[in-house]
């Protein structure tokens, strides 16, 4: 019941580059959905990581379904963030790219314990 350490540092990653982000939509336009992106974006990392301290099967799958659910809101947010103008595709593309992989990933490790 362990994720990768890739994985684990990928969602890493993932949660600094959130927070850059962040910085920039406040600094730039006091964005309040850029709230939201944080929350899900940091989340998505901080589920991961606690899935290396499940005793249970029942409790590493909730904290991965947690995660993966987290990590489709960051999806959302990113491209409501885009569309709305205040993000650029090119600037979200490599983050929406790790977004995707780590989908991907939890999704895969859920179809295993299933």
């Amino acid at each position: 019941m362990k994720l990768s350490s890739e994985l684990i540092q990928k969602s890493h990653n993932l949660a600094l580059k959130i927070i850059k982000i962040y910085k920039h939509l406040n600094q730039k336009y006091n964005c309040v959905l850029s709230k939201r992106l944080l929350r899900s974006g940091t989340s998505l990392g901080e589920n991961i990581v606690a899935t290396q301290y499940c005793v249970s099967k029942k409790n590493f799958r909730i904290r991965i379904s947690t995660a993966l659910k987290e990590a489709e809101k960051t999806k959302y947010w990113l491209e409501v963030l885009m569309e709305s103008g205040f993000l650029t595709k090119e600037e979200i593309a490599d983050v929406e790219k790790t977004v995707d992989e780590i989908i991907e990933e939890l999704q895969n490790t859920i179809n295993s314990y299933e």
